[in-house]
């Protein structure tokens, strides 16, 4: 029995370990929260225009909003590297910018702004791919955050690894 129990714990720390939400070629996901509800995805040859962000987000995922963002982030350990790029709307006196987190930690709530800027197809500026060195904020469902998609636990690429992994930890536990 103890030896069941212990083989239980070791595959659980093994589920543990994987990241099941894969950020869209060419970025590598980062960091995601303890849901995975929100991702962040980081092009390493900073090839993307911030304003097509939203093309590094996994599928079923879009930039984020603050809402999303401050609702999601609770328990999230970690400081981010650099600035964090959500969702971009239409500024008031021209342009666009994206909704940003800078400066603090993950789990730190960051209010509605406009500080990186970007362009729309309605409010076009020079600013879209200016600053294509920061990462791209990603959040699960519809965009909005007015969706009732459940969050997944793994997403199939995921729970595959996460079975293999296993199935290699039951393997070495029964050679012994």
């Amino acid at each position: 029995m103890k030896k069941l129990i212990i083989l239980f714990v070791v595959f659980l720390a093994t589920l543990n370990l994987v990241t099941a939400v894969v950020c869209n070629s060419p970025a590598n996901t980062i960091s995601s929260n303890p849901d995975e509800s929100i991702v962040v995805c980081d092009d390493p040859q900073d090839s993307t225009c911030e304003q097509d962000f939203e093309t590094l987000c996994p599928n079923d995922y879009h930039l984020c909003t603050a809402d999303e963002y401050n609702a999601g982030n609770d328990n999230w350990a970690g400081t981010p590297s650099t600035w964090l790029l959500g969702e971009i709307t239409c500024r008031e006196g021209g342009g666009a910018g994206h909704y940003t987190v800078y400066g603090g930690s993950y789990s730190a709530d960051v209010l509605q702004n406009q500080v990186a800027g970007s362009s729309l197809p309605q409010c076009q500026t020079d600013y879209g791919c200016n600053e294509n060195q920061y990462l791209a904020l990603c959040c699960i469902g519809a965009p909005g955050g007015n969706n009732n998609n459940e969050i997944p636990e793994f997403s199939s690429q995921g729970l595959a690894l996460a079975l293999v992994l296993g199935g290699a930890t039951l393997i070495i536990i029964r050679k012994r």
